[in-house]
C-alpha cells in the first residue's frame, strides 16, 4: 500500500490586474480566469471573491485555491476602475439627486454624477468628467479639456473651451464641442456640431 502525504499548496496563476474606464458609479468587470496546477490533485478547488460589479476606484479581488488535501494558497488582482480614465483621487466629486438639478463644477477636476431629473449642469475650471444619468440633461463643460456623458433622455452637450470628449448615450442628443479639437463618441443617432472628430 503507499500512501500519499501531499503538503504542498497548489500554484495559482491569476489574471493581471485591469484597469477599466467608466462613466458609471459602478461597472461589470471581467475579472479573467485562474490556472492553478497541483503535483497530486488534478482538479484543484479556485475561488475568487469579485464582486457581480464594482465600484470606481481600486478593489482588491482574492484568488483561492486549495487541494483534496487541504493544502490551500491565496493571491490577489487589483481591479481599477477610473472615471474617465483618471483615477478617483485625481477629481473633487459633486453628486447629484434623482430631481431636476442645476449643478456647477469648481475650478478644479471636478467628476459630476448628475443621476435622474432633468438638469443643468455647468463645469468649472478643470478637466471635467461630467456624467448625465437619466432625464433630459443640459451640459456644459465650460474651460479645460471635459468628457460629457448624457446618458439616458435626449441631451444637449456644450464643450466649449478645451479640447473635449462628448458622449450622448441614449437618446436623440445634441453634441456641440465647442471651440479647439473636440471628439464625439457614438453619435450616429445625434446631431454633432463642431467635433473634429466621431468615433
Amino acid at each position: 500500500t503507499v500512501t500519499i502525504i501531499d503538503t504542498t499548496a497548489p500554484v495559482l496563476t491569476v489574471p493581471e490586474d485591469v484597469t477599466i474606464t467608466a462613466f458609471s458609479l459602478e461597472k461589470e468587470v471581467d475579472v479573467g480566469t485562474a490556472l492553478a496546477i497541483d503535483l497530486v490533485d488534478s482538479m484543484p478547488t479556485v475561488t475568487n471573491n469579485a464582486p457581480e460589479t464594482f465600484p470606481l476606484g481600486d478593489t482588491l479581488v482574492t484568488w483561492s485555491v486549495s487541494d483534496e488535501f487541504g493544502n490551500s494558497a491565496s493571491y490577489e488582482q487589483v481591479i481599477s476602475v477610473q472615471p474617465c480614465g483618471e483615477s478617483l483621487s485625481y477629481y473633487n466629486q459633486i453628486l447629484g439627486t434623482f430631481e431636476d438639478d442645476i449643478i456647477t463644477g469648481t475650478q478644479f477636476a471636478d467628476l459630476i454624477f448628475a443621476f435622474g431629473g432633468n438638469d443643468i449642469i455647468s463645469g468649472g475650471q478643470g478637466n471635467d468628467c461630467i456624467i448625465g444619468g437619466g432625464g433630459d440633461d443640459f451640459i456644459f463643460g465650460n474651460a479645460g479639456s471635459d468628457h460629457l456623458v448624457g446618458g439616458e433622455g435626449n441631451d444637449i452637450l456644450k464643450g466649449n473651451s478645451g479640447e473635449d470628449k462628448l458622449t450622448g448615450g441614449l437618446g436623440f442628443d445634441v453634441l456641440d464641442g465647442g471651440d479647439d479639437f473636440d471628439v464625439s463618441y457614438d453619435s450616429v443617432s445625434d446631431i454633432v456640431i463642431a467635433c473634429e472628430e466621431e468615433l
